[in-house]
């Protein structure tokens, strides 16, 4: 559970309001995206020009000269689509990677891998962007794993990235929607927060003795009340919904790293005694270095749930 008084170090509201912020000041680009998406479904005539053809007496006609040129490349993206096959780096590896293959194989088709991946192709192909999740799955009688396709209105990043798979990004946050019984049942340590948030804090505002509340749920309201943005960014009162976003971020660190025979670069770790005996008989090279950690925010409206190691 996280302390809401002593966690000062991770990513706290005040940055969450700066990286909402920096959003806003994004270049729009999702309305010709949209639009774009809307070409190939054959809505491409105007609200106006809708008005004109009506009044003249004209039919809607339009002549989708976009969807067939896009069918024609998403239908060669799956003739010539391959499988994922895992490789080894030497002969020693080869059994390994042959018994890894069918585990792989297995877990790809029982996630509907090639959907996904399908599906988020065709969406670049349309808008200029698509993106696929692949986490553990939270369902322990579902697949193991969970491959699917995430809309573009879900996920934002850093604008200053310019890799082409956002590797050199900063952050990147994926907003979903989750109605109450599931937020309370995934955080049930965060029950009486979300309870509150939920009902706007409406309790909280008629209770008279602050003095016996517990010090997480008062730092939870200040959170809320300090809050400046529209409350319908956090929570949909009508079907009971609170907004999950995750944020992906790097904190920099400089420290001992090893360099091993094989040409891998692993963190020198002091407690490890496999690390201690390898540096105390000279059989790897060390060296500092500044290299980026990802850790993971999780925010249920404005309030901290996780903040861990990614």
């Amino acid at each position: 559970m996280v302390d809401y008084v002593k966690n000062t170090d991770g990513f706290t509201l005040d940055k969450l309001s700066r990286l909402m912020g920096a959003i806003d000041e994004q270049p729009e680009w999702r309305a010709p995206a949209n639009k774009s998406c809307a070409y190939y479904d054959g809505d491409q005539l105007s609200q106006e020009v809708r008005q004109i053809l009506r009044d003249r007496g004209q039919p809607e006609i339009v002549h989708n000269l976009v969807a067939p040129t896009i069918d024609g490349v998403l239908g060669l993206e799956a003739k010539t689509r391959a499988e994922l096959m895992v490789s080894a780096d030497d002969d020693f590896g080869e059994q390994m990677s042959l018994a890894l293959n069918e585990k792989f194989k297995d877990a790809w088709r029982m996630a509907n891998g090639d959907r996904a991946c399908s599906d988020a192709y065709a969406v670049q192909v349309k808008a200029g962007i698509g993106w696929v999740e692949v986490v553990r799955n939270p369902i322990p009688f579902a697949a193991e794993f969970r491959i699917k396709y995430i809309h573009r209105r879900n996920i934002w990043w850093d604008w200053h990235s310019t890799d082409v798979d956002r590797s050199d990004a900063r952050w990147l946050l994926y907003k979903k929607w989750i109605d109450y019984d599931e937020a309370v049942t995934t955080f049930p340590d965060h029950k009486e927060i979300l309870k509150q948030t939920i009902n706007c804090w409406e309790d909280f505002a008629r209770t008279e003795d602050l003095e016996d509340i517990e010090p997480n749920l008062h730092s939870a309201w200040h959170d809320y009340d300090s809050w400046d943005r529209s409350q319908t960014e956090l929570m949909d009162l009508e079907r009971k919904r609170l907004l999950l976003q995750v944020i992906y971020y790097k904190t920099w660190h400089r420290a001992i790293v090893m360099k091993l025979h094989d040409g891998r670069v692993i963190e020198y770790d002091e407690n490890n005694q496999i690390h201690v005996a390898a540096v105390q008989g000279s059989k790897v090279k060390t060296y500092y270095a500044s290299f980026p950690r990802v850790r993971e925010a999780w925010f249920v409206g404005p309030h901290l749930i996780v903040d861990k190691p990614s």
